[in-house]
């Protein structure tokens, strides 16, 4: 927490001040939001930095996981408010009986910005995804929105999925494992991809997005959701706190920067590295066809036991 002040402080002389006289009064509920220092996952970081809750008139408990998953545990026991995860995910817990809502859209999946590479060593020979048949793909999280993605590359480009070994790695290990040749291919986010390019150890045989996006090229790669009861019983804090992560996004979409100045501080990266990686962009709205391409793959290849349409995500509450 001392930390995350000293951000906040330092933040102040690097960026336009966003709090004013204007800033609603807040409502007595403190909402418990759970998220991680990834760009994909850091509005709510960068909407505390800016004053944006405040704001908004809503009072936010920050606390940080390593991963998604451990987030949705603490959220399902009742520990954490809201979180952030991939829809497809969300739609795996609703599915398992988990009562998840989304309450508002987070990181954008692009082809012009891009969340994914799919990567192999720089001597290797592959270039194609059918080239990968036999062979064996390391990547963050099996059965993951991660998976989704490189699923649908894969099928789209031609391989047969039931030919090749998908084996779960720490984004850590995976050029490594590339460099070993414990694996053969690998799938990269940010960081690790930037770190990986910098350092040669690793060419670009795809940039998966492409694969999913259609028709319009972009989908949501996050969401930020809570519990149905949560939504019910907090109706205006949930809206507050939508308005608030928007807020970032426009922000964050606009000041590059400034946001990577608060991500470089939050997640410990360097600074030179964070100015050249390719940085999340925010949805500012929430549009049900945004979710379709995840959720749609997600049961093509079986990573969803049964559709799930938009609406079955979506909180009506607000």
């Amino acid at each position: 927490m001392k930390l995350f002040l000293g951000i906040i402080a330092a933040a102040a002389f690097l960026m336009p001040l966003t709090t004013s006289a204007a800033d609603v009064a807040p409502l007595p509920v403190t909402i418990r939001v759970g998220s991680s220092f990834n760009d994909s996952n850091a509005e709510a970081y960068y909407a505390v930095a800016n004053g944006f809750f405040k704001q908004a008139g809503v009072n936010v408990e920050m606390t940080s996981f390593n991963n998604g998953a451990a987030a949705a545990a603490a959220l399902a026991s009742g520990a954490l408010d809201v979180a952030v995860q991939p829809p497809m995910q969300i739609a795996q817990a609703i599915i398992g009986g988990l009562p998840f809502v989304v309450v508002a859209a987070g990181a954008i999946n692009s082809v012009g910005a891009p969340a994914a590479w799919i990567c192999v060593s720089p001597s290797s020979s592959f270039r194609t995804a059918k080239d990968l048949e036999g062979k064996t793909i390391a990547l963050n999280a099996l059965k993951s929105s991660s998976q989704n993605l490189l699923d649908a590359w894969l099928a789209k480009d031609g391989a047969d999925l039931t030919k090749i070994r998908f084996l779960e790695l720490p984004s850590a290990q995976m050029a490594p494992a590339l460099q070993r040749g414990t694996v053969d291919a690998i799938e990269l986010f940010e960081p690790a991809f930037t770190a990986a390019k910098a350092a040669g150890t690793v060419r670009v045989l795809a940039i998966p997005t492409a694969a999913m996006a259609a028709p319009r090229d972009e989908f949501l790669q996050t969401t930020w959701y809570t519990t149905k009861q949560f939504a019910t019983q907090n109706r205006e804090a949930i809206r507050r706190f939508s308005s608030a992560i928007y807020m970032a996004a426009r922000w964050a979409n606009a000041h590059p920067h400034e946001s990577g100045v608060i991500l470089a501080e939050l997640s410990k990266l360097d600074p030179g590295m964070v100015a050249t990686m390719t940085r999340a962009r925010y949805a500012e709205s929430l549009q049900p066809r945004d979710l379709l391409p995840e959720l749609d793959n997600g049961f093509k290849f079986g990573l969803l036991s049964r559709p799930v349409s938009p609406t079955e995500l979506l909180n009506t509450s607000i």
